[in-house]
């Protein structure tokens, strides 16, 4: 997203985007661990991001003073800087053929990703009415 578009759109939608986003590549690194689970040598993956959003978030912070420490910083720039981190699984091996994929922990970790996107979605979605509130109300 552009700078003026952040200007147009709050930090949260700015956020949430990122956030559905990574969700969505997560979702398919689960369903490629569990569609390979009885592929000899192959090591599970996961996708980390929580630590990068917080970090640019916290860094977006020193731009401009909070009022009440549960707010979204303020100020926040360099979302596009954001990246993911793949993480292999490779302490974990479960069988013979050197296979890391725990089925029970894929199956979870996708219940909770769906779970976490489907919430992010809700919450844009709510966001974005509340702006075509704002714009059908403005003009009257």
């Amino acid at each position: 997203m552009k700078l003026d578009d952040q200007r147009l759109f709050s930090n949260a939608i700015t956020v949430l985007g990122k956030v559905l986003d990574f969700r969505s590549i997560r979702h398919n690194l689960i369903v490629s661990n569990i569609a390979n689970m009885d592929t000899p040598r192959y090591q599970a993956k996961d996708l980390v991001f929580e630590d990068e959003l917080k970090g640019a978030l916290h860094r977006g912070e020193n731009r401009m003073i909070s009022t009440h420490n549960r707010h979204f910083p303020m100020g926040v720039r360099d979302m596009e800087d954001v990246k993911p981190r793949i993480m292999y699984c490779k302490n974990l091996i479960l069988s013979n053929d050197l296979n890391t994929v725990d089925i029970e922990k894929e199956m979870g970790k996708l219940a909770e990703n769906n779970l976490m996107y489907t919430i992010a979605a809700q919450i844009m979605g709510k966001k974005l009415e509340g702006l075509k509130n704002a714009i059908r109300e403005g003009g009257r």
